[in-house]
């Protein structure tokens, strides 16, 4: 497979966007190796909390938008600010590649970085998301890193897309990268068997 088709659908979706915005969940994986990995049940993307206003306006006109709260998808109306622990928006529309985009909300205070999941891990903002590989293809969209991706998805490691997402990715990692998601791991998930199972390189 090697189709970005879906990214490019959404690089159109989010063209004029005022703010920065980064594609998340999957795909962000398969733009860092550089080809389409897997299938995909969907898309999603990453933008700051403190923009969640322009992303209303921007999306809007063309899209039904909800948010998600306790497991169910509620009206997400202009007027109403979106505060933590709400943090995951569904844009549904044609314009979606697949008739949705579902859209994560990140706190971005004084350039750093709050994992909304364990605020204990921080980053500088420059550290979280990267171009590169697959990305440089379409116009140089952003994508979260790789390790960061990779600890949203170790709660659900049991789940074989993420270890099969986990077997493409750790071998690439550098070995700064690899550190950080070791140490991340330990603090979110302690014993996780991903900790001992990460290679580095420098590719």
């Amino acid at each position: 497979m090697s189709d970005f088709e879906p990214i490019r659908k959404l690089a159109d979706v989010m063209d004029r966007y005022p703010h920065l915005w980064w594609v998340a969940g999957g795909w962000a994986i398969d733009l860092f190796v550089g080809r389409v990995t897997r299938e995909h049940g969907d898309v999603e993307i990453g933008t700051f909390r403190s923009a969640q206003a322009a992303l209303h306006a921007h999306l809007r006109e063309t899209f039904e938008l909800c948010k998600a709260v306790d497991g169910q998808w509620l009206a997400w109306p202009a007027d109403e600010t979106l505060v933590a622990p709400v943090f995951q928006i569904r844009a549904a529309g044609k314009r979606a590649p697949g008739g949705e985009l579902q859209i994560f909300l990140d706190d971005v205070t004084r350039d750093v970085w709050t994992c909304r999941r364990h605020p204990a891990i921080t980053l500088p903002f420059a550290d979280v998301t990267a171009v590169g590989r697959g990305s440089l293809k379409l116009g140089h969209v952003r994508y979260l890193r790789p390790e960061i991706q990779l600890l949203f998805k170790a709660k659900h490691s049991h789940l074989a897309k993420n270890e099969d997402d986990f077997l493409i990715t750790a071998p690439l990692l550098t070995a700064h990268a690899a550190a950080w998601l070791r140490r991340a791991l330990r603090e979110a998930h302690p014993g996780h068997d991903w900790i001992d199972r990460i290679t580095e390189s420098d590719p």
